[in-house]
């Protein structure tokens, strides 16, 4: 991509420094779609010009600054993000590292370094596509492997609810029906038991297979998603002998997050966590969660395993990286990635003496 066809959204409360800024970036080869002093404008000539790139002053007029409103943006679609900054506060750069974040300029800036810092972040968020795409295309391959894992485990599930289902069936064909041990109130709540059972475990199976790349986050109970993920797994945990304990958490405590993106982390980890204890004695998995405080919540995904060798604690969440000898390694990526497009996180605990990977997730989309 040349210069000259790259077109630049400057986001700058200072019209006089915005105006210099658009002057330089014209001079250098660069097309300047649109000049903003503020979040709303900001983000309608963004969606209005779709530029290439957006140089973000952090402080902008208004109540929202150049941070929030880059996040606002980014739910919606991924572009590169250079800040501009006069300040130096180390809080305000730790502010600033988001998943669109390319670089940063501190003013008064040289023509040559702002040059620089723009091909920089073209360049990267060039690579990163190429690597969305390869990781998204071998990710489609480990989830056709995800349906071969839990196929078996799926069809007992709907075999064991159709039994109640024809159950249910032969006793409202019996003509003495009210006489009989099961009445037809009782067979009609089997009948919807076992339909509604079924709904659900085609609904979670769905989840597992579905190739959201983003999906529009939203409050959902932790308890739930969970609670639907284990029962997904149930089979392939008996499988391998492995005890998934009762779920310990704020029952009401609500995720902000897209629901089937969040469905695979949980299911991922799950299943990575019975393949590492499944040969080990009294092999059990744990799922709890606690709030940090009133924005976020910290959740504990827990094994009976003696926690990650320290020498492979930096690369377990890398691309292809993998312990097993079969599989492409996908999955603890896989996780990270999806995460991090919702502001959250995941990393290893290593003061606990068993395997506990930490998941920080948002409560709230503020």
């Amino acid at each position: 991509m040349n210069t000259t066809s790259i077109k630049i959204l400057i986001v700058e409360d200072e019209i006089i420094l915005a105006k210099n800024l658009e002057d330089t970036l014209i001079e250098m080869g660069y097309q300047v779609v649109g000049i903003s002093d503020n979040a709303m404008k900001a983000i309608m000539m963004f969606f209005l010009h779709e530029p290439d790139l957006i140089l973000m002053d952090i402080h902008l007029k208004g109540e929202v600054d150049g941070i929030q409103t880059a996040e606002k943006i980014l739910e919606q679609k991924a572009v590169p993000i250079v800040f501009l900054t006069a300040n130096q506060d180390p809080a305000t750069f730790q502010r600033a590292k988001i998943e669109g974040a390319f670089g940063y300029i501190l003013k008064p800036f040289q023509e040559r370094e702002m040059q620089i810092v723009i091909d920089i972040a073209i360049s990267q968020f060039e690579e990163r596509k190429k690597i969305a795409r390869l990781e998204s295309m071998l990710l489609n391959s480990e989830k056709f492997n995800s349906i071969d894992t839990f196929a078996s485990g799926i069809i007992h599930n709907i075999n064991t609810y159709l039994t109640s289902i024809f159950i249910a069936s032969d006793i409202l064909k019996k003509e003495d029906a009210l006489n009989s041990n099961y009445s037809i109130e009782t067979a009609l709540e089997l009948l919807e038991k076992g339909a509604n059972s079924i709904k659900n475990t085609i609904k979670n199976y769905n989840n597992i297979i579905e190739n959201k790349e983003f999906e529009k986050p939203n409050l959902f109970n932790l308890k739930n998603i969970c609670k639907e993920a284990i029962e997904i797994c149930k089979y392939y945990s008996l499988e391998k002998k492995v005890i998934i304990k009762e779920l310990l958490g704020n029952q009401d405590t609500c995720v902000w997050i897209g629901y089937s993106n969040f469905f695979q982390v949980i299911v991922n980890l799950i299943k990575n966590a019975c393949d590492a204890v499944e040969k080990t004695k009294d092999a059990w998995l744990q799922i709890s969660w606690e709030d940090l405080n009133e924005r976020i919540v910290q959740i504990k995904v827990t094994d009976s395993g003696n926690g990650i060798p320290k020498d492979i604690c930096d690369k377990i969440f890398e691309p292809l990286f993998t312990t097993k000898s079969i599989g492409l390694g996908l999955g603890l990526s896989s996780c990270r990635h999806i995460l991090q497009k919702y502001g959250a996180n995941i990393h290893i605990d290593e003061t606990n003496k068993n395997t506990c990977f930490l998941l920080e997730i948002k409560k709230t989309n503020f």
